[in-house]
């Protein structure tokens, strides 16, 4: 083991692409995850695996001088933008000659240090404030006026960002970010928040990297945006169509920002305004795109932003291969509204050659929430060569204006029984979240009735013979009535 050289990632992402990419490039992984957040199939994946408080810096450094001595570490990162800090520290803590300094990482995931230190750029810094009361965010409309943006220093992902146009819009921005605790990942959120001016215009996120000092852009992202005061994206395009004056002018600060900042042997994801008074930093994130951005890079410059993240952390530079596309977008599905999912023409979707990924993470019928942040959206389709205009009315056929799942069950069911069942012991709500709960698969149900012994069996059993509408119906019976279980009990010993 003292031979074998392993790379430490730290909180994979949900695809477990770290690990692939590591096995990829002949390294050993080590995986460094929170203990709620790890799964099995990526302990099992990983060479190595430790469970960790990854919210307790002081016990992950207390557990990284045991790992050294077991583990030939020679990179550790991280694509988590929550994690990048801890990453950092524990490469310095390692003595590991690249990656991103420790400082550089604090000063990109905190954002009013960003703004603090962006204020470097003179005339096109943003204005901003930090605040922590009402009065202080009344202030600073008084002096710049409405509309603003009150958004936490220490949060990701378009999350609890306000677009206030209005005194009561700032009113209720504030109330909302005076009473939430922690972030996403349970890490506490600073008490200082920010408020600035809104920047007009459309928005971009340039891709570069940083080597020994020096700021190379690789690529900048055309962004779609739900609306200018709904600031959560659904739609990216690479490279993004701007003149050659605006790319030169959003090249230049995203470069200043970045050496600012101080990153160094990094990849970083700058989101950028092009405003009325030209280009403005929104914020600058020490690590990969997200939103399958690095998808879009890969086909339209031919750099693979995950395997350029690793080899930078090593000091090594990237391959650049040939793009198989000159242009490269994705379209991600939204609700406009609280509502069910209506979900249409998807055989034309996919009988598109331009369209080379479709994933649909809702079904016909299922409650829709409203899209407030990067976090709930409801697939997405990626094209290649693709016209801006077909991609938009592509993206209309997974809405929020459909009926409820249990509406269409009861017109699609012909087994009058089973509706009565339905009718007498089951509210609609109550059926509903039923749906919802069990929607992955009937087996599920099926292993807490027999037991984990039987689950491969019995899963492969339920898709050939049970399928569709009818099974997540059986099991939201099986959940709700004590007669459904029995029809289910029934139903298990005919096809077992």
């Amino acid at each position: 083991m003292e031979n074998d050289k392993y790379i430490a990632v730290v909180a994979t992402l949900l695809s477990g692409i770290e690990l692939k990419m590591i096995k990829k490039l002949g390294y050993k992984s080590l995986l460094i995850n929170s203990n709620t957040w790890i799964s099995m199939d990526k302990a099992l994946e990983s060479d190595a695996c430790i469970e960790i408080n990854l919210n307790d810096a002081e016990e992950v450094m207390n557990k990284i001088e045991d790992v050294r001595k077991r583990y030939n570490i020679v990179s550790v990162f991280s694509f988590n933008e929550y994690r990048v800090p801890i990453v950092a520290r524990i490469r310095e803590s390692l003595g590991l000659p690249y990656g991103i300094p420790y400082q550089a990482a604090v000063n990109c995931r905190n954002k009013k240090l960003t703004r603090k230190i962006l204020e470097n750029l003179g005339d096109e810094a943003v204005k901003y404030r930090t605040i922590t009361s009402l009065e202080e965010a009344k202030a600073f409309v008084k002096v710049n006026g409405l509309p603003v943006v009150i958004k936490p220093s220490n949060d990701a992902g378009s999350e609890n960002i306000f677009c206030c146009k209005t005194e009561e819009d700032v009113v209720l921005a504030v109330e909302k970010l005076k009473n939430t605790e922690v972030n996403l990942v349970d890490q506490k959120l600073d008490e200082e928040f920010l408020i600035e001016e809104f920047l007009d215009g459309p928005e971009y996120s340039v891709e570069a990297m940083a080597y020994d000092g020096s700021i190379s852009i690789i690529a900048i992202t055309e962004k779609k945006v739900i609306s200018p005061f709904e600031p959560i994206e659904i739609g990216h395009t690479v490279p993004a169509m701007v003149s050659q004056n605006n790319e030169e002018k959003i090249k230049d600060i995203v470069t200043k920002a970045n050496e600012l900042l101080g990153v160094n042997y990094t990849v970083t994801h700058t989101e950028v305004k092009l405003t009325s008074k030209g280009p403005r930093i929104v914020e600058v994130n020490a690590r990969i795109g997200g939103d399958n951005i690095a998808s879009l890079v890969e086909a339209a410059k031919g750099i693979n932003l995950y395997e350029a993240s690793i080899l930078l952390s090593m000091g090594r530079m990237p391959v650049v291969k040939e793009p198989v596309t000159e242009k490269a977008s994705i379209r991600y599905f939204y609700a406009e509204k609280d509502g069910f999912a209506e979900i249409k023409n998807i055989p034309l979707i996919e009988k598109n050659p331009n369209v080379k990924e479709l994933n649909i993470q809702i079904s016909e019928g299922a409650k829709m929430a409203k899209t407030i942040s990067n976090f709930n959206r409801y697939g997405y389709f990626i094209c290649y060569d693709e016209s801006d205009k077909n991609m938009d009315e592509m993206q209309k056929n997974v809405s929020s204006n459909g009926k409820e799942k249990m509406e269409i069950e009861k017109e699609e069911c012909s087994d009058t029984g089973l509706n009565e069942i339905i009718g007498n012991y089951c509210t609609t709500d109550e059926m509903n979240d039923a749906l919802n709960d069990i929607e992955r698969s009937v087996a599920g149900v099926i292993i807490a009735f027999l037991g984990d012994d039987d689950y491969m069996r019995t899963k492969a059993v339920i898709k050939a013979k049970y399928k569709g509408v009818s099974s997540k119906k059986i099991a939201a019976l099986y959940k709700l009535t004590e007669l459904a279980q029995k029809d289910l009990q029934k139903f298990i010993t005919n096809i077992l």
